[in-house]
């Protein structure tokens, strides 16, 4: 069997978890979006994000710094390791209040609240999409092992 080194899985999770960790330290410093219709995707403040909204979106992609003196840096109280965020709009019909700012999964949340009912928006943050890819790449390298042993054990007798 082949040393570690020269396993397409081994280096197949590497690369991506550096993809990943690439993105998530991006996201802290510029914002990259595209959209298409109601749709809109986006990595920001540590998350990726796709959304449906009433809003309608020529398509284009756009990104841009985020500039700590001015824009988004309303957003700098953001932790590093947000939480996930699975919404739906709330339909809700009072007038529209500017949301609080600092946190932006807080203002998501807000936000959410006075879009109808048909938008929704997938939130997840860069730490829990490395580990759902940390998780399965250790238990695919963990049985590569314990197959690599048995192997030995059987060739040996």
């Amino acid at each position: 069997m082949k040393p570690l080194h020269r396993s397409i899985t081994f280096w197949s999770g590497i690369l991506v978890m550096i993809f990943i960790a690439w993105a998530w330290r991006d996201s802290m410093k510029a914002q990259s979006s595209l959209r298409r219709h109601n749709y809109h995707a986006q990595n920001l403040w540590g998350s990726i994000s796709v959304e449906r909204t009433p809003l309608l979106y020529r398509g284009d992609a756009s990104r841009f710094p985020l500039d700590r003196s001015g824009g988004f840096s309303v957003f700098s109280k953001t932790p590093a390791f947000p939480p996930p965020l699975i919404l739906r709009g709330g339909g809700e019909e009072s007038a529209y209040e500017v949301p609080e700012l600092g946190i932006y999964h807080e203002w998501i949340k807000q936000r959410f609240r006075y879009l109808p009912q048909d938008s929704w928006i997938v939130l997840l943050p860069h730490w829990m999409l490395l580990a759902l890819v940390a998780l399965p790449w250790s238990g695919l390298l963990l049985w590569r092992s314990r197959r690599h042993h048995r192997a030995q054990a059987i060739a040996a007798s």
